[in-house]
């Protein structure tokens, strides 16, 4: 999934262009710092403008390049505005990390409609809007990389299902964009990431995760992960991975061969039940790269004329 390179060799953005957005804080503070050490020139996004300009100020203090730019991705408006800073300011956007969005814990059953819009908004909404302000440059150049921070909480965690809507509805979006974007050298990857900051040391109840998290997962750990996926050599797109403390993994979505029903007229909910044990056995699954690949796997398992037979036939007629 990558070009050859060396290990010693350093990987460099000189001449690149990278929003963060909710980069005045927080592990997009860290992304940010990082890319810009690399060469990159930041657009820093976040609503408050001292801690953006904090952020900015750090980074021409080392000798990078960054502008702020202050608005809140809730808002249509407020997700474009960084991509129009960037093309206004430099002339271009190679890379997009949509990292903004709010959290707060709480009980599905009474959870505040105010707050659930405000995280819609803030992760989906905003991602949604700034990748699609970002889309129309990244297609003229024929080049861009952009990253959803997802979450491995949309496996599942109580007390936090709005957070694990957000993020599970990046996964399938930024899936879906890497399809789109491949023939115009567009990757699209979501990250979860996992670091211990003020966010979470003021929302995370319990004392012994915060604890642990403290003490195993440095804020700035997520960085280095984030910065391979948005470097020119890294060649993935549509996959999910995760980072957390010194870690990298890929997590992904499988189809495992399941039950089969001898024919249409013995395949009843009797049957199913009786062979439910082979729907959850997960040997041999399939890892599809998008959903005709997936569609194709269903059809072979289906038997008869298959997808490809039929579009043949298509053509022909």
């Amino acid at each position: 999934m990558s070009r050859d390179h060396r290990s010693d060799t350093e990987l460099r953005f000189d001449g690149r262009v990278a929003v963060v957005t909710g980069a005045g804080r927080g592990l997009g503070r860290e992304h940010a710092l990082l890319l810009a050490a690399r060469g990159a020139q930041l657009v820093i996004n976040n609503r408050s403008p001292a801690p953006a300009e904090a952020v900015v100020a750090e980074i021409t203090d080392a000798g990078g390049v960054a502008v702020a730019s202050v608005s809140d991705v809730g808002s249509k408006a407020g997700a474009r505005a960084p991509i129009e800073t960037a093309i206004e300011r430099f002339g271009r956007l190679d890379i997009l990390v949509n990292n903004a969005g709010v959290y707060r814990f709480g009980a599905f059953e009474d959870y505040p409609d105010d707050v659930f819009d405000a995280t819609i908004d803030s992760h989906l909404r905003g991602s949604w809007y700034a990748t699609q302000a970002a889309w129309p440059q990244m297609v003229e150049q024929g080049y861009g990389r952009v990253i959803m921070i997802g979450s491995r909480v949309m496996i599942g965690m109580a007390n936090n299902s709005a957070y694990s809507a957000a993020k599970g509805a990046l996964l399938g979006l930024a899936n879906s964009l890497a399809v789109e974007g491949a023939p115009h050298g567009i990757q699209v990857n979501t990250l979860s990431v996992a670091g211990y900051t003020d966010g979470v040391r003021e929302h995370l109840a319990d004392p012994a995760y915060r604890s642990w998290m403290a003490e195993s997962l440095p804020a700035s750990a997520v960085a280095p992960p984030l910065t391979w996926l948005v470097h020119e050599d890294c060649q993935a797109s549509g996959e999910f991975f995760s980072a957390f403390g010194r870690g990298f993994s890929r997590l992904f979505l499988a189809e495992a061969p399941g039950h089969m029903s001898p024919s249409y007229e013995e395949h009843t909910p009797e049957t199913i039940r009786d062979d439910f044990d082979a729907v959850f056995d997960e040997a041999g699954y399939f890892v599809a790269p998008d959903n005709r690949a997936s569609a194709g796997y269903v059809s072979e398992r289906i038997g008869g004329r298959s997808l490809a037979d039929h579009a043949a036939a298509l053509e022909r007629s």
